[in-house]
């Protein structure tokens, strides 16, 4: 798996300077580094995870949102559950595996899941200012993986926009 720190500075635990860096810079931070060494662990069992590089982990509320580079999970596809469900117990809270994209849309698919997203709007405020609104079905409000201000905080994080979940 190809990770943003050395696997000698993982396994050690003693950080280089780069790796230093990293951390000291907020690039990678103290959540990553466990759950870069958990996923290193996992691929003994899941040879796939060797294919995939690890972006970043973020955790709000009962969820951690673990992503991956574009188009790693489809390399995953096949042991994404099961590796969700080890994560899980490990760390003890749901486990969402995503791509970084700069598709709202299917990060919102991925996060949201088993919610189905019907859209992703562009609201345009009248202060010249805009806002993303995520649309979902009413029915799937309590199919969602968590409360619906968490996972706008997610989505926010991830995309560095403002976003609003809506049901219709």
């Amino acid at each position: 798996m190809k990770a943003p720190l050395c696997s000698v500075c993982l396994k050690s635990e003693i950080f280089c300077p780069t790796c230093q860096e990293k951390l000291e810079k907020g690039e990678v931070s103290e959540l990553d580094v466990k759950v870069i060494k958990e996923l290193i662990e996992l691929e003994k069992e899941f040879p796939e995870l060797k294919d995939v590089e690890f972006k970043k982990s973020l955790e709000v509320g009962p969820l951690l949102v673990i992503m991956f580079s574009e188009h790693s999970l489809t390399k995953l596809s096949s042991v994404k559950r099961a590796i969700a469900k080890k994560l899980s117990n490990v760390f003890k809270k749901k486990i969402r595996l995503i791509e970084s994209t700069k598709d709202i849309r299917r990060v919102a698919e991925e996060l949201l899941a088993p919610a189905q997203v019907l859209g992703v709007n562009t609201i345009w405020l009248p202060d010249g200012t805009y806002e993303k609104k995520v649309r979902v079905e009413r029915t799937n409000r309590r199919r969602l993986p968590a409360d619906p201000r968490t996972l706008e905080e997610i989505l926010r994080t991830i995309s560095n926009e403002p976003i609003r979940i809506v049901f219709e």
